[in-house]
């Protein structure tokens, strides 16, 4: 890669190709898309709604329809590993958003103060609320998404938090949660905040309505590059 050049090395000729537009943008995204783009430029493809190209374009795992990725993201979180400036970086800031002091602010009695405080202290079991919510800026600020699972008690209170690495993690086309892989294994998350409501047109055998299901808070940040 040189200054406004970029070149591609041809794995079945060994040639170098200088890569442009066209071909920059088949190098990121998938043959079908990249025909499709074609096609639309050339005025012989239908105008697709939003929606049913995300459709169009998801992954089924597990029985859970979700959104292509854009990238492998174990390539992308290997870039810190690469790249010094980089690594130095994320660590930079995510120190500087959840690595300072911390308090309870506004009003209330001392004694709900004290029992928030506690939860906070207590709530990444042996590592502490800065160790935690470390791990979880560390994939925003390398990845562009953070995963942040909230266990409830028997009542449904908040009781713990768990750090997912986001290089698990992939997105429900429906917004209503979250599926993690890993080592040809699956769990399911429902999205923080979701209403029980939301949930009413899912099909009886989703695994989201299955016993036991957690909550993930997702921190996100918007990359052009998504179809989702």
């Amino acid at each position: 890669m040189g200054a406004g050049k970029i070149f591609l090395l041809d794995s079945g000729s060994g040639q170098v190709r200088k890569l442009n537009s066209p071909l920059l943008l088949e190098a990121f995204v998938s043959q079908a898309e990249f025909h499709e783009i074609q096609k639309a430029v050339a005025g012989e493809a239908k105008p697709i709604g939003s929606k049913r190209l995300r459709d169009r374009y998801g992954t089924t795992l597990d029985g859970a329809l979700c959104a292509t990725r854009p990238f492998d993201l174990y390539l992308y979180a290997y870039a810190a590993t690469l790249n010094t400036y980089h690594a130095r970086a994320i660590r930079a800031k995510t120190k500087d958003i959840v690595g300072r002091k911390w308090r309870i602010a506004g009003e209330g009695p001392e004694s709900d103060r004290k029992k928030i405080e506690a939860f906070f202290n207590d709530a990444f079991g042996e590592q502490t609320f800065d160790e935690g919510m470390g791990n979880v800026w560390t994939d925003y600020e390398g990845l562009g998404n953070g995963y942040l699972e909230v266990v409830p008690d028997s009542k449904g209170v908040p009781a713990a938090l768990t750090h997912i690495p986001a290089t698990e993690f992939w997105i429900r086309l429906d917004g209503l949660g979250f599926v993690q892989q890993k080592n040809g294994e699956y769990s399911h998350f429902r999205r923080w905040g979701i209403a029980e409501d939301a949930l009413a047109g899912l099909k009886p055998n989703d695994p989201l309505l299955a016993e036991g299901v957690t909550s993930v808070m997702h921190f996100s940040r918007y990359f052009p590059w998504s179809p989702y």
